[in-house]
């Protein structure tokens, strides 16, 4: 017997190596929701398939993720206080992404914690990391040894905290020939940065290349793409040309020491032929930076709150690099629910759901769709969308088609400050006639399909 029992035991262990082991291959849509196990050895989203993985705040990944062109793998955090987690630790797996990643802490109260390693890491399409620092410090670390960028990298702060985002391993390499765009972050550069890509600042990002003693490819652009961003470079570093776009309109270029003239050495020099800015720490350690030409350096001055970075007030309109394009809005994931109205008679149709503000404030939004008919003629007006969070009016010329069902499709205007909005899709209404004369009007079932166009915030 105790054979036999030590026969089962051993047969048990094999079948959970072997399940802790398995690959899953996911080839048509899918919607998960709460706790998802993850213990596969690959994980593959072919063509045409995603896989949207909603309220799992802990995500282990524990081997390959391989997404394939015109897939996606979309895990979202929940309303509540934890932050979301998706990890992958080191040595276990490789990410390798050909459509679209998404991972979205935007609802949550804590900040999200993505500590990605693994083997490698090669994005040939769009990876989205949705972070906030509303409490606490987000971490966002994408540290595999070996790590490659072709495509878009967006990682996105709701608010500017000072939490530091990582790429690559530390003294390693990465290749950047595509772009990565960073909004309302701070990034630390530990590693050797090669490649023709773009490094893209967008809403007071700070980028600190911390490490020159590795080495920036002078093919490589830091863009600063608004006027609260700001670049600033190691003076003990091996002196070297870094390639800026975009300065100008109050962006600070500087050092990790004071600038100031030493002996026949001023603090800073700009060639106006070259476009070359050289900045000197102390008046001996120097960094160049190449912002191209047309500047005035009459107009340069250095910063009066620590003397290690120098301003410019105009913005000179140097040609911006192709691969510093402007960056992409965070995507939606899809969550498979729409709203419907029941029936009712062809008036004014509204709709009520709550959203959420920048400071995670509840609010409610109300969407207003006048829907008319007129023999065989249907027409669907979205009239407007209100909410005690942002004032917002959309108005749509209207809409009429003899078919029984209408598209309505709109963008809001100029939009304010701070706000979280959905937008209408598509509305799409059916008749069923109660009355042969059609004195009356028929009775109208409007349904409203809406798709939540991701937690944008505009700025």
């Amino acid at each position: 017997m105790k054979f036999l029992s030590i026969s089962a035991s051993v047969l048990l262990a094999s079948s959970t190596v072997l399940a802790t082991f398995s690959n899953l291959d996911i080839w048509s849509p899918k919607i998960s929701r709460d706790t998802i196990n993850l213990n596969y050895g690959k994980i593959e989203i072919h063509a045409g398939a995603f896989w949207s993985i909603w309220n799992n705040d802990v995500t282990a990944l524990k081997g390959n993720l391989q997404v394939d062109q015109n897939a996606g793998f979309y895990i979202s955090g929940k309303d509540g206080f934890f932050g979301l987690s998706v990890t992958l630790a080191s040595g276990c797996g490789s990410i390798t992404n050909n459509g679209i990643i998404a991972f979205n802490s935007f609802r949550t109260l804590k900040p999200p914690t993505y500590n990605l390693i693994g083997i490698s890491f090669t994005n040939n399409g769009e990876i989205y990391f949705g972070t906030n620092s509303r409490v606490g410090l987000p971490f966002v670390s994408i540290t595999a040894p070996s790590w490659t960028n072709n495509g878009l990298i967006v990682i996105w702060d709701q608010c500017r905290g000072s939490g530091i985002v990582s790429l690559g391993a530390p003294l390693k390499t990465i290749t950047n020939n595509g772009q990565i765009c960073l909004h309302n972050e701070l990034y630390k550069q530990t590693s050797y940065i090669q490649g023709s890509g773009c490094i893209t600042a967008d809403k007071d990002t700070s980028i600190f290349l911390s490490n020159l003693v590795l080495g920036i490819d002078s093919k490589q652009t830091f863009y600063l793409a608004d006027s609260e961003s700001s670049i600033r470079a190691n003076a003990l570093g091996k002196p070297q040309t870094i390639t800026v776009a975009g300065f100008g309109n109050g962006n600070i270029i500087g050092l990790d020491i004071p600038i100031v003239s030493c002996s026949s050495k001023n603090a800073w020099d700009y060639d106006s032929k070259t476009g070359i800015l050289v900045l000197r720490g102390k008046g001996l350690l120097s960094q160049y930076f190449n912002i191209g030409t047309g500047y005035n350096p009459k107009l340069f001055k250095i910063t009066t709150d620590s003397s290690i970075g120098l301003l410019s007030v105009p913005l000179v309109p140097n040609l911006i690099p192709a691969a510093c394009k402007p960056c992409k809005q965070f995507p939606a994931a899809p969550d498979g629910t729409t709203t419907s109205i029941a029936t009712a008679t062809a008036t004014a149709i509204t709709t009520t759901r709550t959203v959420t503000n920048s400071n995670g404030v509840t609010c409610t939004e109300v969407d207003a769709i006048i829907v008319t008919t007129n023999d065989n003629n249907i027409s669907a007006i979205p009239a407007s969308v209100t909410s005690d969070c942002i004032p917002v009016t959309v108005t749509i010329s209207p809409t009429t088609v003899a078919a029984p069902t209408v598209t309505v499709t709109y963008t809001p205007p100029v939009p304010p400050t701070t706000s979280t909005i959905y937008t209408v899709t598509s509305v799409i209404v059916t008749t069923t006639t109660t009355t042969t004369d059609h004195t009356t009007n028929p009775t109208t079932t409007l349904t409203l399909t809406v798709t939540k166009a991701g937690f944008f915030r505009f700025f």
